[in-house]
């Protein structure tokens, strides 16, 4: 259960000001809009200002759409000027990724053709050392079981 607070003489003079305060807040704020209505408001009426309305109103266009316009206006020239710039940006960066492109390529073939020599040594190299195998085999068999290991020293020594 809440607790109820005392009410005294205090705080009912506080909660008196309170609401005069809002009160005059709220009487104010209409003060002024009435003086706004009065100050905007014409008497339809009114000779006066029967005579200052034309029979023939001209264009009124809407302020946002006159904004509006006047900003596209403002904004064609650097909007073309980005566009050209941006095209021209493009265009280079078009130009040096086909520069890299035709040098990858380069590099992919001469990287194939290294392979390809590589391979061509491998194999070789293979048929050489094949080649020695046999001459040392034969070499030891003719010398009749000599240490094969200076066969072979023999053999690729030349002699």
């Amino acid at each position: 259960a809440k607790k109820a607070t005392a009410y005294t003489i205090k705080s009912v003079h506080q909660d008196f000001d309170r609401l005069n305060l809002l009160t005059r807040d709220v009487r104010d704020n209409v003060r002024q809009a009435v003086d706004i209505m009065l100050k905007y408001d014409v008497d339809e009426n009114d000779a006066e200002f029967q005579t200052q309305i034309s029979d023939n109103p001209r264009d009124v266009t809407d302020p946002c759409q006159l904004v509006a316009e006047a900003v596209k206006g403002a904004m064609t020239q650097p909007t073309a000027e980005i566009s050209t710039t941006l095209t021209k940006e493009a265009g280079m960066y078009e130009r040096r990724q086909k520069q890299l492109e035709i040098s990858q390529a380069e590099m992919v073939a001469c990287a194939k053709d290294a392979c390809s020599n590589l391979v061509q040594l491998r194999e070789r190299t293979d048929e050489v050392v094949n080649r020695l195998q046999h001459l040392a085999l034969g070499k030891q068999r003719k010398d009749g079981g000599v240490s094969a290991a200076s066969n072979i020293a023999s053999v690729v020594m030349g002699d």
